[in-house]
């Protein structure tokens, strides 16, 4: 069965009431944190399902995403990123638009940096039908409207 999702508020733009898929803006911390060469990350959790997550995204390179980030030295990335949350049956689909990815070898807890549509992306599977887009700020608008037309 097809689930209603809400309107895409965010930039005005309008998704289809008919939608497998549930898009919402998440208002989260992100931080970038940049280890030293040879430097450990130790003591940072991996992607888990949960509302704050440390992705990494780079051999030396950890994204956090949450509401309050525990480590000083990291740098605070929050107005030059936008988090969208998708979920529902539909999700993997709409990715597929826009993303190869072989899905089964992307579980849960996965996390990459993958070009979607035009422009690049931090993907973060944290279910089987519930991901994470991070993308850079002056991109969420074309990430939105991409949205739109493939829902």
């Amino acid at each position: 069965m097809v689930e209603l999702f809400r309107t895409l508020a965010w930039e005005g733009i309008q998704m289809p009431s008919n939608a497998a898929v549930k898009i919402v803006a998440e208002d989260l911390r992100l931080a970038l944190l940049r280890l030293a060469p040879g430097g450990s990350a130790d003591g940072l959790p991996g992607p888990r399902q949960a509302a704050e997550s440390w992705l990494n995204i780079a051999p030396r390179d950890w994204l956090y995403c949450g509401l309050d980030c525990p480590r000083p030295d990291s740098l605070d990335m929050s107005d030059a990123l936008v988090a969208l949350r998708i979920d529902g049956a539909g999700a993997v689909d709409l990715l597929s638009n826009g993303v190869f990815v072989d899905w089964r070898s992307f579980p849960p807890g996965s996390c990459a940096r993958i070009r979607l549509g035009e422009i690049a992306v931090v993907l973060h599977r944290e279910g089987d039908h519930s991901f994470r887009l991070i993308v850079a700020a002056p991109y969420a608008r074309y990430l939105a409207e991409w949205m739109a037309r493939h829902v």
